[in-house]
Parts: C-alpha cells; sequence; structure tokens
C-alpha cells in the first residue's frame, strides 16, 4: 500500500485534484467542500506489512486485514476493548464494497475474527458507534449476497443483468423499511457489480 502513496499525491491526492473536487462539491455538499480546504495529506513515515504495536506496553494493535479496500486496517485499544473498524463496518448504512480491490472473503473473514476479539465497543468507518451485533448483521447480510451472486455466476449471466437485478438480491436488516433508492441505490448496485466480478474471476 505504501508504494501507492507518490502516484496518489501526484495524482487523486494533489492540489489541483482535491481543488477539483472542492469545486464540485460546493453546491451539493458544501460543508465537505469546506472540509477540503483544510485537507494537508501527510504520507505515513513508518509503514506495516500485517501488524504492528504502538504504545509504551504494546497496548495498542494495527493489524492489515482487506476486504473493503486491498490496504484496509483496524486498530485494537485493547486495555479499553474498543475496536476502529473503519470501513469494515457501515452502521446502520449500506456497506459500500464498489472499490475495485474490495475482497468480500477477506471482509468476511475479517469480520468473523472481529466476534472472537475481546472487544465490547466497535468504531465503525460509517454511522453510530455499535457493538459485536452490527457485525453479525453485516456477516448475515454478506453471506447471502455471496451466495445469490454464486448463483448468478453458475447461471453464466453477464454483468450487466446482474446489477439490473440489484433489486431482486438479499436485503440487509436496515434496509427492510427503507426505499433502496433514497437509501443509495448507487452504492448496492456498485457493490453488486464489484462482488460479481470478484466472484466470476
Amino acid at each position: 500500500m505504501a508504494a501507492r502513496y507518490p502516484r496518489l499525491l501526484k495524482d487523486q491526492w494533489s492540489k489541483k485534484a482535491l481543488k477539483q473536487q472542492r469545486q464540485q462539491l460546493v453546491k451539493a455538499n458544501p460543508e465537505r467542500a469546506r472540509q477540503l480546504e483544510e485537507l494537508t495529506i501527510t504520507p505515513p513515515t513508518r509503514t506495516f506489512e500485517k501488524s504492528m504495536t504502538l504504545g509504551a506496553t504494546e497496548e495498542i494493535l494495527i493489524e492489515h486485514t482487506g476486504g473493503h479496500t486491498a490496504g484496509h486496517s483496524t486498530v485494537l485499544f485493547d486495555p479499553e476493548r474498543v475496536l476502529f473498524a473503519s470501513d469494515l463496518i457501515f452502521c446502520q448504512e449500506y456497506p459500500f464494497a464498489g472499490d475495485p480491490s474490495s475482497d468480500p472473503r477477506q471482509w468476511m473473514s475479517a469480520l468473523e475474527k472481529m466476534l472472537d476479539m475481546p472487544i465490547d465497543t466497535i468504531v465503525p468507518g460509517h454511522g453510530p458507534i455499535c457493538n459485536k451485533e452490527e457485525v453479525r448483521r453485516h456477516l448475515t447480510y454478506f453471506r447471502e449476497l455471496e451466495t445469490w451472486l454464486l448463483a448468478k455466476v453458475r447461471a453464466e449471466a453477464d454483468v450487466a443483468r446482474v446489477v439490473e437485478e440489484a433489486d431482486t438480491s438479499p436485503t440487509p436488516p436496515y434496509l427492510e423499511n427503507a426505499d433502496r433508492v433514497s437509501f443509495g441505490e448507487g452504492r448496492l448496485k456498485g457493490t453488486i457489480r464489484r462482488w460479481f466480478e470478484f466472484y466470476r474471476g
């Protein structure tokens, strides 16, 4: 992941690219545009491959998990029994997985491991603070979605048709009483497109 930083700083993290993002957001999301005005991207001076610990007694564990993206990591504060799960958890939101490097099997494996961790509190990447019940909700949905997508792969469906049939895919618990379009149809279709391509490939 660290090897990508020089390219990102030249491309999508460049001053010019960030300025373009701000201009696009001014009307649609002025608060986000203001946040980008103050944004300064500083590459890390210390990196790791699998995990590393911090603190006087190594009580903070940073661990690479993959899943949501290839470079995804979590941070465990052991004494406080708190896990910063980042985008492995989208509490009360659709768990978008449209990144080209998203790996559903790594994501589910990370969630399964999370259930065995000595934690009481989870700080998600999106939504309110939660607990392991949200992890179980994600896992249930991901397993159902995997079954649905594998059936499409076996039927040799093409990606366009699978995306068109997104409305017939399994419904996450927090979408049971919500309109999928207003809740983020683009996220749903982006996830289905990426994961179908993953399973087909």
